[in-house]
């Protein structure tokens, strides 16, 4: 008799919070004036780098979300005239 074939591997599953962290970074852009959004951001997009194991199909997710919520939040400082 021959052995039955190992099951297919899980698929990765999407962290949900590099999704919300692409989201809003995407929307922090025209919303730059207000800086809460981009705060946000970053901490959700730092939260889905530590959540999922490494090589998780949604760690770019998580990645642009802090770069863009991090753009705009100096964005945000330099047109208030915080910044340099």
């Amino acid at each position: 008799m021959m052995a039955e074939p190992p099951p297919p591997p899980p698929h990765g599953r999407a962290n949900d919070y590099a999704i919300a962290a692409f989201v809003l970074g995407f929307v922090s852009v025209p919303f730059y004036l207000y800086g809460i959004v981009s705060i946000v951001a970053v901490i959700v997009g730092i939260v889905g780098l530590r959540k999922p194991p490494h090589g998780s199909p949604t760690r770019g997710f998580a990645a642009t979300g802090i770069a863009l919520g991090a753009l705009t939040f100096v964005m945000g400082l330099v047109s208030w005239g915080v910044g340099p």
